[in-house]
């Protein structure tokens, strides 16, 4: 009786098919539904759902509601659900329906029909099936932009379809759309997790976030793949036009930013820093043309140096140093052509010379309160960053050194390189000039460090503390720089021998302890030794420097002038061998080049000076002499005289002790001041009367 009936259900079609879906509903409903005819009454159920999907000229749409409701009908009859595998059936039918009316653009008319599905009538569909059928509901109303809908559809999911890969997308669209951030963020870091080789899902989510969200949200989704793939990129996919596209979009979201996001300063930095390591990796490949490869890595490479450079002035100098760095870092291919490597010379010697003015700024800002989290991840990259104060000065410090160096080696490079004819000399001298400015900041650099004791910095190599100093001065020298630079490295260096007398103690404090006198002097030296080469140079500077120093040593015999003779009997002859040397020089550069004029008042205060430390000398020794006689007629008469040994370095202490050595120099520095009356002189007024002190004292002068 049930195959004939339902024979004649399919002639019907062909006459009308609403007639014929009333007359099946009617015959599922008081003729099957009530018996056991469970198999005829599944059947019967599938045919009236073909029918009902069914295209046809006279039917095109079937009345939801009375859809609806037939199914409320058979199942208030039937009082069950289909089975499994009739439910797959039925689904088949109305998922091709839905996926048709979606396509025509029915986004309301596909909504109704995923409620229908999800009828209790077809309640075995399973888990998958819902939740299919849900997130396509989810997927109309988001397009209808009825995001309440679809964010209460959403939530009306169980727990694992909310977890579904799909499930995750939707909710990030649907977050974008309704601005929740905190949404947005939780969304991304669960769709970075799910394992797609081909991230359809993420890069999907990214054109979803440059259309819907910001560029920062498009950015950091196409951050995550960069992190998911590391060093794996599928074939298809270009690393570097991965890598520029989000480096463009957080660039953007820069320059849209009201106020400063440092997340965004950070993730531009992160970018930068993988482009410079996948430029390292693919030196030698040829998965590109040479030209592709030369072209991405100049637009990386000037990318992060124009962004460092246009926000110099705004931005934290920690991420503008890490741009620089990784701009640095860009590797180009290794058979790129020689000019090409010229040119990056002269790049990376740009980028430095800004490198190493900042540091020079944070070295100098962290002298007080700093925290860890200004400094420069570059500065400390693979190790743990510096705490203490003095760490973190020293770490800076030998940055700025270090880049001074590398700057002097690229402009060696490009005088060595094989293509050197085709590099222009303003290139070169530009370079030089960079040097030139750059010098008193890494003087300034060693200095620091030559006083830091190693004790403080126990994970730095040590410094040679003169050795260093005096490499860096006459490294000045050799640059022949403007008269300035000298005067610079001579502040600091006084600077740096003489301390506050409210300051503590050297050996308390690393950062501010004295420089040695001996090192003191001896670069002085070299900077009057250097000042006197100059083409246009100073007396009057060189004479003030000169007097500086002899007043140091001076000051510091005077010091000790209480303790015992025999304690600092040896850094005493050092001291006065220094001003030895250094009245030598001065000496010279009087008596030399009389169109330059020596400083009358500095000629009269060094022979008056040099005068007064020979009497101090000879009343020290005369009180020495009477001390040892009294001591010697106690001692034992029999004991023999100990042998005499005369060295150059011997007789050379002797000299520097002697009241005559200082009072002969004094009468030559006299002399001098007599030489032309002219310029200041006295007409040989002190001279003379320094020569008769001496002849009282019955020394030979």
């Amino acid at each position: 009786m049930a195959i004939r009936i339902m024979h004649y259900v399919h002639h019907l079609k062909i006459l009308s098919t609403s007639n014929t879906i009333r007359v099946l509903e009617s015959y599922i409903v008081l003729r099957l539904a009530p018996g056991d005819e469970h198999t005829w009454t599944e059947n019967a159920i599938i045919t009236l759902i073909w029918l009902m999907t069914a295209e046809s000229n006279e039917h095109t749409d079937v009345d939801l509601l009375s859809l609806e409701g037939a199914f409320d009908k058979i199942y208030k009859a039937w009082n069950r659900a289909l089975s499994a595998e009739a439910t797959h059936g039925a689904l088949i039918l109305l998922w091709k329906r839905i996926e048709h009316t979606f396509e025509q653009g029915s986004k309301e008319i596909a909504t109704k029909w995923c409620q229908v599905a999800l009828h209790q009538l077809f309640s075995n569909a399973g888990d998958n099936n819902v939740g299919k059928i849900e997130r396509k509901i989810i997927k109309c109303q988001i397009d209808l932009c009825d995001l309440d809908a679809a964010h209460s559809t959403l939530e009306k999911m169980s727990p694992a379809r909310k977890q579904h890969p799909l499930s995750r997308y939707l909710r990030y669209c649907l977050a974008l759309r309704r601005g929740d951030e905190a949404d947005a963020r939780s969304t991304l870091a669960s769709l970075a997790t799910i394992h797609d080789d081909r991230n359809k899902l993420l890069f999907a989510a990214v054109s979803e976030a440059t259309q819907f969200g910001s560029k920062f949200q498009g950015a950091q989704l196409l951050q995550r793949i960069l992190d998911k793939y590391k060093d794996n990129l599928p074939a298809e996919i270009d690393a570097f036009a991965l890598l520029r596209c989000t480096a463009r979009l957080l660039l953007l979201a820069v320059s849209e930013a009201d106020d400063l996001d440092e997340e965004i300063l950070s993730r531009l930095c992160s970018i930068f820093k993988s482009a410079a390591l996948f430029t390292q990796k693919q030196q030698h490949s040829k998965r590109a043309t040479l030209e592709y490869q030369l072209q991405e890595c100049r637009w990386l490479e000037k990318a992060s140096y124009n962004t460092a450079v246009q926000y110099l002035q705004t931005w934290p100098a920690k991420y503008v140093i890490d741009l620089l760095h990784y701009s640095c870092q860009v590797h180009f291919p290794a058979q790129a052509p020689i000019q090409v490597q010229d040119e990056k010379h002269i790049h990376d010697a740009e980028a430095k010379y800004i490198q190493a003015i900042l540091y020079t700024v944070e070295a100098r800002a962290a002298a007080t309160a700093y925290p860890t989290e200004n400094i420069p991840k570059t500065a400390y990259s693979g190790k743990a960053p510096p705490s203490s104060q003095t760490e973190i000065r020293s770490a800076l410090y030998r940055i700025v050194f270090a880049k001074f160096s590398e700057i002097q080696s690229h402009g060696d490079a490009l005088r060595e390189s094989p293509n050197s004819a085709l590099v222009k000399q303003e290139v070169l001298d530009a370079i030089t000039q960079k040097v030139i400015v750059l010098a008193p900041l890494a003087f300034e650099a060693v200095l620091f460090l030559a006083r830091t004791r190693t004790a403080d910095v126990p994970d730095q190599a040590p410094l040679q503390d003169e050795l260093s100093l005096a490499q860096m001065v006459d490294q000045m020298v050799q640059l022949n720089p403007p008269q300035k630079t000298y005067s610079i490295f001579a502040d600091m260096i006084l600077s740096a021998s003489t301390t506050a007398s409210d300051a503590p103690l050297p050996e308390q404090d690393p950062t501010r302890s004295v420089l040695p006198i001996s090192t003191t002097t001896n670069l002085i030296a070299k900077l009057i030794s250097g000042l006197r080469n100059h083409p246009n140079y100073d007396n009057s500077r060189a004479a003030r420097w000169v007097r500086c120093v002899v007043q140091i040593v001076l000051d510091w015999r005077e010091s000790r002038s209480h303790e015992s003779p025999e304690k600092d009997s040896a850094r005493e002859e050092k001291g006065l061998g220094t001003v030895a040397r250094i009245t030598k020089h001065a000496l010279n550069l009087a008596r030399s080049a009389p169109g330059q004029d020596y400083p009358t008042e500095e000629l009269e205060w060094l022979a008056a000076t040099l005068f007064n430390l020979a009497i101090d000398l000879y009343a020290s020794n005369s009180e020495s002499t009477t001390a040892d006689s009294g001591t010697q007629d106690k001692g034992d008469k029999h004991q023999k005289p100990s042998k005499e040994v005369t060295t150059a370095a011997a007789a050379a202490a002797a000299a520097v002790t002697s009241p005559q050595f200082w009072a002969k120099r004094a009468v030559e520095i006299a002399d001098v001041l007599a030489v032309d009356t002219a310029r200041g002189g006295d007409a040989g007024m002190l001279a003379k009367l320094l020569r008769e002190r001496c002849q009282k004292l019955h020394w030979d002068v």
